[in-house]
């Protein structure tokens, strides 16, 4: 078994991740130009993904401080904002089937055996059935979050 990371390795980790998150919200937005066809989703939903990066790097520097309330509350956002962006993006590639309504699916060695629409009809289904696992998810998360946050007794 490993030590656990001193207090530099986290803080260097944190602060990476807040770069990281930080460089791809910028991207997404525009602010950094960067020509639409490196992304393959909608920018609002890259610059979701990267929030939830920059909100990890936060949780990350976190734990460095005594202070278990902010702690707990970058903590909820960083795992409410990645749930919530896998949610919409498997949504998304449900309705949308990605780039120009067309999804490319393999499923193992099916995909050889079956004809290509049965193959792609199959696709279909299992990504809509994650998609609508997803969103389940997200919602019990939002729901347990917001109980907490609603319930909370003043200190």
């Amino acid at each position: 078994m490993s030590a656990p990371p001193g207090r530099r390795g986290t803080l260097v980790v944190g602060l990476f991740v807040i770069l990281m998150g930080t460089m791809i919200f910028l991207a997404a937005a525009n602010i950094i130009p960067q020509p639409d066809e490196k992304f393959h989703a909608p920018r609002w939903m890259v610059a979701f993904f990267g929030l939830g990066f920059f909100f990890a790097g936060w949780y990350l520097l976190s734990l460095l401080l005594p202070a278990p309330i902010t702690r707990q509350v970058l903590a909820h956002a960083c795992g409410l904002t990645l749930i919530t962006g896998g949610a919409v993006f498997m949504t998304w590639l449900a309705w949308t089937g990605g780039e120009g309504g067309q999804m490319t699916v393999s499923i193992g060695p099916f995909s050889m055996l079956l004809p290509r629409n049965i193959a792609r009809s199959i696709g279909h289904v299992v990504i809509w059935f994650f998609a609508a696992l997803n969103d389940a998810i997200a919602l019990f998360v939002w729901w347990y979050v917001l109980r907490g946050i609603i319930r909370r007794r003043a200190p």
